[in-house]
């Protein structure tokens, strides 16, 4: 009695399995925006006191997922250090990647990515004087 319980269970799990893991691949545009305007929300204190760290962490685990957005605004947390530390090569990363994928955000990584140029140039001029 107790190995058919076993085994049925074991053909259920074997059965089950494979489609809880697949699911994520199905529904993972809304669950990506989700994750994504979670930090937003964390960042502006939209409902939920304000925090950058986590704010940032959220977007960064949807950028790292391949959403979009994500990456156009860790490029930007980047370039402004909001959230954690201030990195200009991490952040043209982040923008030349959305540019390349030629998505909905590329002329928006476009034009961060010429603003992080400019102050790079201006960084330069002033450090050398």
């Amino acid at each position: 009695m107790i190995a058919t319980h076993r085994h049925r269970f074991l053909t259920q799990l074997l059965i089950v399995l494979p489609m809880l893991l697949c699911r994520p691949v199905f529904s993972a545009a809304p669950f990506l925006e989700q994750i994504h305007d979670l930090g937003v929300q964390f960042i502006n204190g939209d409902g939920v006191p304000i925090d950058l760290a986590k704010g940032r962490y959220y977007i960064q685990q949807s950028a790292l997922l391949g959403y979009p957005l994500g990456q156009y605004h860790l490029g930007v947390l980047f370039f402004t250090g909001e959230g954690g530390t201030r990195n200009s090569e991490y952040a043209t990363w982040w923008l030349e990647k959305d540019i390349k994928a030629n998505n909905e955000v590329r002329e928006m990584a476009q034009q961060a990515l010429n603003d992080i140029q400019k102050d790079i140039v201006v960084t330069i001029k002033t450090v050398n004087e």
